[in-house]
């Protein structure tokens, strides 16, 4: 089939690392032999008061238009849904429809993507589906001056796609049939993220990886863990990576154990880790899927994790880790009850691998595609 894929979270040069999730979906289901096309829609920061531009590249195969909006008001702007759907609609009918013709269209996020889609699949008559990834959606269409808007591109989808169970739960009260939301999880980088068998060392080692901003919660196991080892003798470490303001005040204190400040790095340093570590820790206040939690269970490594969102989702036994609320107390019960367990690191990894593979989440897509025609 042929798939216009359109999406405001997508990779470019300027934020290479923004949807990464979603163009690993728009990969699995090129694999699948769709035909498909991308359109992304970026609004930046930027000292000039408008500017817009287009660039055109192939991404493993992919054709892929990038949209660009540079401006100091692209906060603003980005909130005039109309201006957003005007512009890209006009694009595409200029740029793409003559020589495309989409079977189905694909739009990643009901604001602006979704409700650019179900504007163009009116203008044009074709069919139009939308995977949700947005934690905020159901405020969107609750409190939204383009509220209704994204409620009727829910309403007339013919199909509908969370990334997790916690998400549909979310926007099925905004959906008129609630049988056409189907879970299609996000994919996992198993080459990158592979089971290695875990080695026996002196000390335990804990690691966590975040933007270290809210809705993350750090100082939860850091002081966790900080009350651990003042009353045990347990030899352990804990490697945080990524950077942000809340690390700052972590910094500053004095630790009765060692914490290692690893800064950005690349996946192949931190899959390295994740088979170095005995635990991962993830506390945050929300979250939609948790592509790092599942990453590390990818791994084999058992995760201590806050007990929201789509967390429970992966962690769905207690095979794979322990679920925390999000209290200091609990936290340190939890950590303490993960350093009793006995994890079967090639069996979380196995489970894992079946679920959130790129050929298990093309298929999903595809089976889906194939109720369209």
């Amino acid at each position: 089939m042929k798939i216009l894929f359109l999406s405001c979270w997508y990779p470019s040069d300027k934020q290479p690392h923004k949807g990464l999730f979603i163009r690993e979906h728009a990969r699995a289901i090129q694999d699948e032999n769709h035909e498909l096309v991308v359109v992304a829609l970026h609004l930046l920061d930027s000292k000039s008061l408008f500017k817009y531009c287009q660039k055109t590249v192939v991404d493993q195969g992919i054709v892929t238009h990038h949209l660009e909006i540079h401006s100091f008001l692209h906060k603003k702007i980005n909130a005039i849904t109309p201006f957003l759907s005007f512009i890209t609609r006009r694009y595409i009918k200029k740029r793409i429809l003559p020589t495309f013709k989409p079977d189905v269209i694909h739009s990643n996020v009901i604001n602006p993507a979704g409700i650019i889609g179900w504007q163009l699949s009116k203008d044009i008559q074709t069919k139009h589906m939308i995977t949700e990834h947005w934690s905020k959606s159901d405020i969107f269409l609750t409190k939204n001056l383009w509220a209704s808007q994204g409620t009727k591109a829910y309403q007339q989808a013919i199909a509908i796609t969370t990334v997790s169970l916690f998400l549909k739960q979310k926007i099925a009260p905004f959906v008129d049939s609630k049988e056409k939301i189907e879970i299609v999880p996000n994919i996992i980088d198993q080459e990158t993220y592979s089971f290695v068998a875990k080695t026996k060392q002196v000390k335990i080692v804990f690691m966590a990886i975040a933007t270290w901003e809210r809705p993350k919660l750090p100082h939860l196991f850091v002081g966790a863990l900080e009350a651990i080892a003042s009353r045990n003798n347990i030899e352990f470490e804990l490697h945080l990576f990524g950077d942000g303001s809340l690390l700052r005040e972590i910094k500053q204190k004095k630790h009765s154990y060692n914490i290692v400040y690893r800064g950005y790095c690349n996946k192949k340093e931190i899959a390295t880790q994740f088979h170095q570590s005995d635990f991962f820790l993830h506390a945050s206040a929300i979250e939609t899927f948790s592509i790092v939690v599942a990453e590390a269970l990818s791994t084999g490594t058992p995760v201590i994790a806050s007990n929201v969102g789509a967390i429970p989702d992966l962690i769905s036994t207690k095979d794979y880790g322990i679920l925390c609320e999000n209290t200091l107390s609990n936290w340190e019960n939890g950590i303490e009850m993960a350093l009793k367990t006995s994890y079967n690191h090639k069996q979380i990894s196995e489970a894992v691998t079946q679920k959130y593979s790129k050929i298990s989440i093309a298929k999903k897509f595809h089976t889906i595609y194939r109720t369209l025609k």
